[in-house]
């Protein structure tokens, strides 16, 4: 199984979408939390539309120097993707998405060391995941990231059924050597 992780591309737009969709719907639906399946597919109702697409491509082709949006390919197909930034207090990684069945192979770890060798050495890293996304926060925690116990929601993740995704914030130090 060999693995490219490289920049993403305009064309790439509808795969990356499939891999959010994909993984959103696998992830994010949790009765406690007032999350709906239905909720899931409502956000992402338009994402494959035409005009949805070309707004994705141009967003791509114009990210700021800042902004890197990674995919994982696999037998040239997109299983992952990550979306990073250097920000002016921390390195951020606004996402990192591998397809269900592609979880557990390395994938992620792959996406997050190309980043790794990206972000500023000298920032600590930040990441935000679900409360409930046990397994994403054991994958982070194995990475190094530690949970601030900072949580917070943000409109954003509010879903039609009035659920709304509460998010923890997790930290790796830039002191971290790998």
């Amino acid at each position: 199984m060999e693995i490219i992780i490289r920049n993403a591309e305009p064309n790439d737009v509808r795969a990356i979408r499939e891999v959010y969709y994909r993984t959103w719907l696998a992830t994010y639906p949790n009765e406690a939390h007032g999350i709906l399946m239905s909720d899931i597919e409502d956000r992402y109702k338009n994402s494959f539309t035409p005009s949805s697409i070309s707004r994705g491509e141009y967003a791509i082709s114009h990210l700021a120097p800042n902004e890197r949006v990674l995919v994982a390919l696999l037998d040239g197909v997109i299983v992952g993707t990550s979306k990073l930034k250097r920000g002016e207090e921390r390195n951020e990684m606004h996402t990192i998405y591998i397809l269900p069945e592609y979880q557990g192979q390395g994938v992620g770890k792959m996406l997050f060391a190309e980043a790794l060798a990206w972000f500023d050495k000298n920032k600590d890293t930040q990441i935000d995941t679900a409360v409930y996304n046990f397994p994403a926060i054991k994958f982070y925690e194995g990475l190094g990231f530690v949970a601030t116990g900072e949580t917070f929601t943000e409109e954003e993740f509010r879903m039609p059924s009035g659920g709304i995704i509460r998010e923890q914030r997790m930290v790796r130090s830039a002191f971290l050597t790998d």
